[in-house]
């Protein structure tokens, strides 16, 4: 009576398979096995391409990036270089200007003897002026 019982508690729980109901489940297990390789296989390469389309775009935000920095800092140094450099140049030109315009002056001054207007014109700058319009320098 109780191995009659145990029997078919073992019958429940153990099943005894044909040789071909053996072959298609191991086939059905290899299949999706095959199923689940070919997907790990596929998503490997679709991170592998997003990887690399997120890199080449990462490096191409960088790079506009960079340009537009570089640019603009070089566009600023080089306009504040100019401008160092125009001032320094008009300076220059403009005392070469001054000096030129009195070396003028004094020259006229002394062409007609007036050797004591010189002195004047160094020291008073309304009377210098004067003396540009009237030689008309």
């Amino acid at each position: 009576d109780r191995a009659n019982e145990k029997r078919e508690w073992v019958d429940k729980v153990f099943s005894v398979s044909t040789i071909e109901e053996d072959i298609r489940r191991e086939a059905k297990w290899a299949a999706e096995d095959a199923v689940r390789a070919e997907m790990q296989e596929v998503l490997a390469e679709a991170v592998k391409d997003a990887r690399k389309k997120a890199m080449e775009e990462g490096l191409q935000e960088g790079l506009q990036e960079g340009l537009q920095q570089g640019l603009e800092q070089g566009l600023q140094e080089g306009l504040q270089q100019g401008l160092e450099q125009g001032m320094q140049q008009g300076m220059q030109q403009g005392i070469q200007k001054g000096t030129n315009k009195f070396a003028a002056l004094v020259e006229k001054l002394f062409s007609e003897n007036r050797q004591a207007d010189v002195l004047k014109a160094s020291e008073d700058e309304v009377y210098r002026e004067r003396l540009f319009r009237e030689f008309g320098i």
